[in-house]
């Protein structure tokens, strides 16, 4: 008698991490924003080093936002690699990485006006989390998470459609 128990605990775990809805950000987008932070880095390099009449300040400042140009594309190529997933409990990385728990979601925002990542969506939290950046795919900074970026349009509309028929379930 137990082991039914058991098995019936197992089968509601698993409905908790049932995936209900993911967004995966599309490969071309990804790979059209990374080389366009590498041109963008080639450009400042030859800025940078090409002109030696400027200031000692700009010809270390200018190289060096080369360098943050080409980190920021290598991010952006490993970050196409990840999806976000939304369970009953959570939005997550498929890594694991909690980008919010549903429980702590206040509302969804996806009008024009609204603060948000190109083909994204914003939500507000109700208590704040630790700040976070994977490029094009999603932001968290205090209350707000931007979600979006590299991905496409109607993925976006469905996870926000989804996250806020979630919160109205409960």
């Amino acid at each position: 008698m137990t082991e039914t128990k058991n098995s019936d605990s197992r089968i509601d775990d698993s409905k908790a991490f049932e995936v209900l809805c993911s967004l995966e950000p599309s490969p071309s987008r990804a790979l059209i924003g990374a080389f366009m932070l590498v041109l963008l880095a080639g450009f400042l390099f030859y800025i940078g080093f090409g002109d030696t009449s400027t200031h000692l300040a700009s010809r270390v400042a200018i190289p060096a936002l080369g360098i943050a140009s080409l980190y920021s594309a290598f991010r952006i190529y490993s970050v196409s690699q990840d999806k976000i997933l939304l369970t009953r409990d959570a939005l997550r990385t498929r890594d694991g990485t909690l980008v919010a728990n549903v429980g702590n979601i206040e509302r969804v925002e996806t009008g024009l006006l609204a603060m948000k990542p190109s083909n994204g969506f914003l939500v507000v939290l109700k208590e704040p989390m630790r700040r976070a950046w994977y490029p094009g795919l999603w932001w968290r900074f205090g209350k707000r998470i931007g979600i979006g970026g590299i991905t496409s349009k109607h993925g976006g509309k469905v996870m926000a459609g989804a996250i806020a028929s979630l919160m109205n379930s409960d």
